[in-house]
């Protein structure tokens, strides 16, 4: 912890004035109102606030990749129409969406703060699990899904996930409405009373949030 060092014999100067509302939405760690892209759900940016907005934590990888490609692929035919059909005033965004810097420090306020989560394990990706690791500690409604391709992490096969056939664009396409309602079932069970209380961390520790400082 680093202390604030002083002259010997000074004393410390008056206590700065607390920020008026307007004054606290130029501070970028200020979360009022989200900023989201012209790709969200939310027609007036203004009404936007963290119980109606979803994080899709998901693999982003380089531009023309296939982790970028795929996401990208996901979050337009699945993921939002998802949202959209779950709460039509429901924005979603991606850490790559995100315009404040440290962007560290706006994705983990997102994991923690979104009304929703999607998390998206397809590639084994630190980050996504790291971020899923997070919101189960945090105690949020998160829905997973991944690639029917990839193995689901031992620590995480007995959370509720949505499997996702992308090997084939045929089948992608096949299944979309079928996926598009799973996940839509899944974050409504993840947002009832029962949902809330489901993460692995609440599970078995109930009640640990008061041991969190």
């Amino acid at each position: 912890m680093t202390h604030e060092t002083r002259p010997p014999g000074s004393r410390a100067g008056p206590t700065p004035p607390m920020k008026s509302h307007a004054e606290s939405r130029s501070d970028p760690l200020v979360a009022t109102p989200l900023r989201l892209t012209s790709r969200t759900a939310i027609s007036d940016l203004s009404e936007a606030t963290w119980e109606r907005s979803c994080f899709y934590a998901s693999p982003i990888g380089e531009p023309e990749s296939e982790q970028r490609k795929h996401s990208d692929l996901l979050l337009e035919s699945l993921i939002e129409p998802a949202v959209k059909a779950l709460d039509p005033k429901m924005g979603v965004t991606r850490s790559d969406q995100l315009s404040s810097s440290p962007i560290t420090a706006r994705v983990i306020e997102h994991v923690f703060r979104s009304g929703l989560m999607i998390a998206d394990l397809s590639f084994h990706n630190p980050s996504v699990l790291y971020e899923v690791g997070l919101r189960h500690t945090a105690g949020g409604p998160c829905v997973l899904i991944s690639r029917t391709a990839d193995q689901i992490p031992s620590n995480l096969r007995d959370v509720r996930l949505v499997k996702v056939d992308t090997a084939e664009l045929w089948a992608f396409w096949s299944n979309l409405e079928s996926c598009r309602a799973e996940i839509v079932n899944h974050a409504r069970w993840a947002l009832s009373s029962e949902g809330r209380d489901s993460s692995p961390v609440q599970q078995l520790f109930p009640g640990y949030h008061k041991y969190i400082r």
